[in-house]
């Protein structure tokens, strides 16, 4: 019976490591910032590595996530940009992967205060805890993409 046991606890443990198929479809989500915005994330971004470079001699990191390693600088490191980032990602980004894939409560709408006027009042119970910006370069040598993880 141990064994039997022991056997059926592993099964449960690999499963709730598989990705289901709803998850493995790639998809886009389109214009969730504008041309402007983009510009105005990526110069903050610029800015930062290059001040890190300046004061302590390395802009970008790479020592996050040993399994999945990447060429980052954490979203806390671009003051300049920092919480619009976040706010955004709340208000635009995590209501629309939640409603892709029904991780929206019961209703389907949680309220919001919409800080940035969009109309869009849906929310989800979804959040973030690390958010970096990644480089990516199809430069000989570089990081050109990522593994699924």
């Amino acid at each position: 019976f141990a064994r039997v046991a022991k056997d059926a606890g592993r099964l449960r443990a690999a499963q709730q490591l598989l990705v289901p198929p709803h998850l493995r479809q790639v998809y886009t989500l389109k214009g969730i910032w504008s041309v402007e915005e983009c510009d105005r994330v990526l110069t903050a971004v610029i800015e930062a590595v290059n001040a890190r470079l300046e004061v302590q001699g390395g802009g970008w990191t790479t020592e996050r996530h040993a399994a999945y390693a990447t060429t980052d600088l954490p979203c806390c490191e671009v003051p300049a940009v920092n919480e619009w980032v976040r706010s955004s990602i709340r208000g635009r980004v995590l209501p629309m992967l939640a409603e892709r894939h029904g991780w929206l409560p019961s209703d389907g709408h949680v309220p919001l205060c919409d800080p940035e006027g969009s109309g869009d009042l849906r929310a989800s119970r979804m959040s973030f805890r690390d958010l970096f910006f990644v480089r990516y370069s199809a430069a000989p040598g570089s990081q050109a993409g990522l593994a699924l993880h």
